[in-house]
């Protein structure tokens, strides 16, 4: 198995749309590298860490749209839940992440985030991949992805 931690703002959608809406095309790119994770691994977990997470009517918003856009259509990529919300918002998601993986302990995990705070301080540098907040996530992304999730399958 292997897990995505799956930011939104800045990785689903770009500064152009941020908050508003979710863009189409980059939740098809999400459905394309979790596909293409399947080669490997026999399951492609998705936590949500970003801050759709906290506001119900958002978190259902988000649930909706990958499940429309067929992110959840293969039975092997299974929703595992959200990251826990410490009150100190992005500044400390490398930290939420830490703590999810404390509590449910994975060797295998990407993290698709605009934001790299904490990242490094809590030794997940690696399995990061930054996107463009001004551009969300991209081919080149995903390419990046399957990259790092390459060197741990191995």
């Amino acid at each position: 198995m292997i897990t995505i931690f799956l930011d939104v703002d800045g990785v689903l959608n770009s500064n152009t749309l941020r908050q508003l809406a979710i863009d189409p095309a980059k939740v098809q790119l999400l459905r394309q590298l979790c596909l293409a994770l399947l080669r490997a691994y026999v399951t492609v977990e998705i936590v949500i860490s970003s801050s759709w997470r906290v506001d119900p009517d958002a978190r259902r918003e988000l649930l909706r749209t990958l499940e429309q856009g067929g992110v959840f259509r293969n039975p092997n990529v299974v929703f595992g839940g959200m990251t826990p919300f410490t009150g100190e918002g992005t500044h400390n998601r490398g930290r939420e992440i830490f703590y999810w993986l404390r509590q449910s302990p994975r060797d295998t995990f990407l993290i698709l985030d605009d934001d790299d705070t904490g990242m490094a301080q809590y030794g997940m540098s690696v399995n990061h991949i930054k996107t463009d907040p001004t551009v969300g996530l991209t081919k080149d992304d995903v390419e990046s992805a399957l990259k790092v999730a390459d060197i741990f399958f191995r």
